[in-house]
């Protein structure tokens, strides 16, 4: 268990979390260092307001909101404003059911709708939440588990919406799926209901990611890297031989994932955080392109009308205009819909190839080697080569400049000793090579000149 999954468990001897300085200790403790930054979020007098903060400064700004209403806390970490492109590590699962909206349980207290919940997690092989919150009018679940960085988001997405399809029947929220979402804190109110928001079971233990996802997920990851070897196999030319796995098994999101941190890693290099005019197009749709890979299409608008702003400059009007499109063929992929393509159906969603997006944003050879994929022929070979030469040294095999100059050594010792007099078994016997080898070494000396 890592540090940050035992210093959430030591919150199960606690009776019960009541004040929000304990809520957002169990999702942000300290002890797991200061990386990224939370956000606190106020609606006041019809505003909504959010505030960015580190986690030292966590405990004590929720503290000061202790029964105020509309209060919320975002569940996992960011790198700077609280949208998925900013990612910093996502820190829990979470699942918002809104039983309200749901007739037959419209009026069962949060007590009866928790006892259908665990009913659902034990039909399902669920494993139970560290924390259940009566926030209103639903009930919020979360399973508080050990770090993971954005790479991680595409399996992440998977299990909420493993979630979200198990509380489904109980009234799961649909918009509450993504990672940049926020929810209630203990000890705030809500206001339509003036109930306040509360725990209504002690705290369980957090959870190892990969455990919980290979609880959730039909495949493990095991599993998954074996059936992904299999297909390797059977698509192979001569299924005789044996077939290597590629070293990087992408899936569209992860690939994607892993463009969209090469896109940002790129407008750092270039641009330092900003597009200028005559750049902007063609950065923004492939960006969005990737979002529309990654984020759930009812909040894709919102994230990438955000990244536009801020990288671009752009007002929402004008993101919605050149970005449109973007949006619209991940509603359709949502939907299950598909597009014609060279006489099959594919996922109306773009994707292009690397090579297609190095053309598009010129990038240079200097900037691949700052990437991940966006990488042309020339710096694959190169990494190929850097590769190669790390395997041989960790067999001990010598680099080729240290083996020329070990080699002339020798070749050079061989002269002297053959010029003091010494025979050719004489010399073969004190560099411990045979006497072929030794006279190959003098006629190499003689036409070097040596």
């Amino acid at each position: 268990m890592s540090t940050n999954v035992a210093e959430r468990a030591t919150w199960r001897k606690r009776t019960r979390i009541e004040k929000p300085e304990e809520h957002a200790a169990l999702l942000h403790p300290w002890a797991d260092g200061c990386h990224g930054l939370v956000t606190v979020a106020r609606r006041t007098d019809g505003h909504w307001r959010e505030t960015r903060l580190k986690i030292p400064d966590l405990p004590w700004a929720v503290r000061e909101l202790a029964g105020a209403p509309e209060v919320y806390l975002s569940q996992n970490r960011f790198k700077g404003p609280r949208k998925i492109a900013h990612l910093w590590q996502l820190d829990s699962l979470f699942v918002d059911i809104d039983s309200h909206k749901v007739p037959q349980w419209a009026d069962k207290p949060p007590e009866s709708i928790w006892e259908l919940c665990k009913e659902v997690l034990e039909d399902q092989g669920i494993p139970r939440p560290t924390l259940t919150v009566a926030t209103g009018r639903g009930l919020a679940l979360v399973w508080a588990h050990s770090p993971i960085p954005r790479p991680a988001l595409p399996r992440w997405n998977a299990c909420q919406r493993r979630l979200y399809e198990a509380f489904k029947p109980l009234g799961a929220d649909r918009g509450a799926l993504d990672a940049a979402r926020v929810l209630r804190i203990v000890g705030t109110q809500h206001a339509k209901s003036g109930q306040l928001v509360r725990a209504l079971t002690p705290t369980g233990d957090g959870w190892d990611f990969d455990a919980l996802a290979d609880e959730l997920l039909p495949l493990t990851r095991d599993e998954l890297s074996a059936l992904r070897e299999q297909r390797v196999q059977r698509r192979a030319q001569k299924p005789a031989e044996p077939v290597k796995p590629p070293r990087r098994l992408f899936t569209q999101a992860t690939l994607w994932e892993a463009r969209l941190s090469d896109l940002q890693r790129l407008l750092e290099l270039r641009w330092w955080g900003t597009l200028p005019p005559g750049h902007r197009d063609r950065w923004l749709f492939v960006a969005t392109v990737a979002m529309s890979w990654l984020a759930p299409p009812n909040v894709l608008g919102r994230e990438a009308w955000a990244l536009a702003r801020q990288a671009g400059g752009w007002d929402d009007q004008e993101a919605a205009a050149r970005l449109r499109t973007v949006v619209k063929r991940a509603q359709m992929a949502a939907q299950g819909q598909t597009v014609e393509w060279q006489g099959r159906a594919v996922d109306p969603r773009y994707a292009f190839k690397t090579s297609t997006i190095l053309e598009w944003l010129d990038i240079t050879p200097a900037e691949q080697r700052e990437m991940r994929t966006l990488i042309g022929p020339d710096e694959k070979r190169r990494r190929n080569r850097e590769a190669h030469q790390d395997a041989r040294r960790a067999q001990g095999m010598k680099p080729r400049a240290q083996y020329l100059s070990e080699a002339a050594e020798r070749r050079l010792e061989a002269v002297q000793r053959r010029t003091q007099g010494e025979s050719l078994r004489q010399i073969a016997q004190a560099l411990n090579v045979s006497v072929g080898a030794v006279q190959y070494m003098l006629k190499q000396g003689t036409a070097q000149g040596v």
